[in-house]
Parts: structure tokens; C-alpha cells; sequence
């Protein structure tokens, strides 16, 4: 596959959200098919970074207008995917109206499989807006639309008192979970051939359904330690977090999200093309290649 094809000289893709989920895998897979890129971060201490060419590396923050402007020059492509923070909406208000002042051509926007479908989650709605702003732009766009990722487990404010256990309020629902890479790949080729995706919308998910229990036993057998799920109520979750120090705002948004997938509304698997991905990878597949560790904490702005 020619994946420097839409990548020459005139081309300049940009890529925010550079030491997140998505966009730290972007990134390595932007480099090993020698694609040139401007990674934005604001801190440079990532361990990962030191795989990064420095001439692709770009220090800014974005919430300042002048480092945006600066960060945002010349870009005809544009991956955006920011934290998930309260102030989400505004700060990818002002990095599209931006990039759109500096000519970009075509967005690569990361939201999630609920946009359209939820509308108490307050996320959902943000990126509902930036998507109609996106197309009402009158640019070429490609959103890429995932489930909940399966480096969930990992998150701190997905496990419980003990080590070995997860504490959502997920029931018995069942979730595709797809591996951050499969949706960097999809984003890379989105980047690279526009063409082949341009102005489509791709709800996104791993090839099974598990339910959170399925989740533990595969960890347990994975892991070689015996895991647990404990199914808890909304109402313990946001407290968990409040312990954790989410914001409550994040925690209830956290919650509302988790109700949706608890009752089986989100189970439903996405069959992709071959143009977005060849073959998603499984949980197990995910926990056999990926570089997450159970021990590990992951800093909570990294989710979106």
C-alpha cells in the first residue's frame, strides 16, 4: 500500500493531541511508513518521544492563541483529538477556526460511537458540534468514531480496592473493545489517502463483544494473576472517583457513558472496510502487542 501517496512537499499534517491513546500510536505508525508530520505537545517528557525524529516534534500550547497560531502553520491536514476536559468544545473550537485560516484541506477527527446516539453525555455533545462545524466548514473530513477502548482496564478509575479487580457499572453488558492502534492505522491511512475516505463518518469496534467478566478472565489468563469484576452503581462509581480525583463533571459524564454500554446498546459490531482497516484486533490480541502494564497508571486527561 502506497502510503505516501498525498504526502509530498505541499503536504503538512499536523497532529494534536500527540502524547495521547490514539495519538501516540498515530505517530509510530506515521513513521514507519516514513510519513512526515508536526506532533503538537505541550510537555516533552514522554518517555516515547525519544523514538521521535526531534525535527517532527512541535512544544505549544494549544489553549494559547499565539503557540496555536504558530503550531497550526502551514497545515493541509489535520488529526484532531484532544483530553478529555471540561474545556474540550472550546479548545478544538479554536484549533479548527485556526487550521481553517491557515488553508487546511482535510480535518481526521477522533470522536466516539455515541455521538449520535446519547445525547446526556456531555463529550458526545462536544463532539457532535465540532463534527457539524467540520462539515458546515466546507473542507474534506474523516471521523473516526470508536467504541470504548480496550485499554480500559488500565485506566485508574476503572479498578477497584483491590489490585486485581475492575469496578464499573457495567452489568453484564458487552463490549466490542478496539485496540487504540487499529484506530490509529484507520487514522493513518485517512491521513495519507484522503481520497479513499474522504467526507465518511466510521463507527469503530474491536471483531468481539465481551462483557466486563469475559475481561477478567482473559486478564487473569493473560496476566497469570486472578482477576475479578464487580459490578457497581453509578452512584459508587462517582464516588470512587471523587477518592480518585476526577472531576465530578468527568465522573458523572464517565457514568452516563457506562449506562449506555450496560445495556447492551453499544454490542453491536462495525464491519469495516478493507480501505479503514484489514482486520481489528481482538482483547487478547491487544494484551499480547501493546506496551500497557497493570501496574501502570495512566494520567487521566489521555482519555476521549
Amino acid at each position: 500500500m502506497g502510503m505516501q501517496k498525498g504526502s509530498g512537499p505541499s503536504t503538512m499534517i499536523v497532529i494534536t493531541g500527540a502524547t495521547g491513546t490514539i495519538g501516540r500510536e498515530l505517530l509510530m505508525e506515521l513513521l514507519g511508513h516514513k510519513v512526515p508530520f508536526r506532533a503538537i505537545m505541550r510537555s516533552t517528557h514522554h518517555s516515547f518521544l525519544k523514538k521521535i525524529p526531534g525535527e517532527f516534534l512541535h512544544h505549544a500550547d494549544l489553549q494559547d492563541p499565539q503557540g496555536r497560531k504558530i503550531a497550526l502553520a502551514g497545515v493541509t491536514k489535520l488529526f484532531l483529538c484532544t483530553p478529555l476536559t471540561d474545556y474540550q468544545l472550546n479548545l478544538q473550537q479554536a484549533i479548527l477556526e485556526t487550521a481553517l485560516a491557515n488553508g487546511v484541506q482535510h480535518v481526521v477527527k477522533i470522536g466516539t460511537i455515541v455521538t449520535e446516539k446519547d445525547n446526556r453525555i456531555s463529550h458526545a455533545q462536544w463532539h457532535q458540534q465540532i463534527e457539524k462545524k467540520i462539515q458546515e466548514s466546507g473542507i474534506s473530513w474523516t471521523f473516526l468514531r470508536p467504541t470504548l477502548f480496550a485499554s480500559l482496564p488500565f485506566e485508574a478509575w476503572a479498578r477497584g480496592s483491590s489490585p486485581c479487580s475492575l469496578m464499573l457499572p457495567l452489568r453484564n453488558g458487552r463490549i466490542p473493545l478496539i485496540a487504540p492502534r487499529d484506530v490509529a492505522s484507520a487514522a493513518c491511512k485517512a491521513l495519507t489517502d484522503t481520497k479513499k475516505m474522504r467526507n465518511q463518518a466510521y463507527s469503530m469496534t474491536g471483531p468481539e463483544a465481551l462483557s466486563m467478566a469475559q475481561v477478567a478472565i482473559i486478564l487473569s489468563h493473560h496476566l497469570k494473576e486472578s482477576f475479578e469484576y464487580h459490578d457497581t452503581s453509578s452512584e459508587q462509581f462517582i464516588e470512587q472517583g471523587k477518592k480518585l480525583g476526577l472531576p465530578p463533571w468527568l465522573s458523572h459524564d464517565l457514568a452516563e457513558m457506562f449506562e449506555y454500554f450496560a445495556f447492551n446498546r453499544g454490542s453491536q459490531l462495525c464491519l469495516l472496510p478493507s480501505k479503514v482497516i484489514q482486520k481489528p484486533h481482538s482483547f487478547r490480541e491487544f494484551l499480547t502487542t501493546s506496551s500497557y502494564h497493570w501496574q501502570s497508571t495512566r494520567p487521566l486527561q489521555t482519555a476521549s
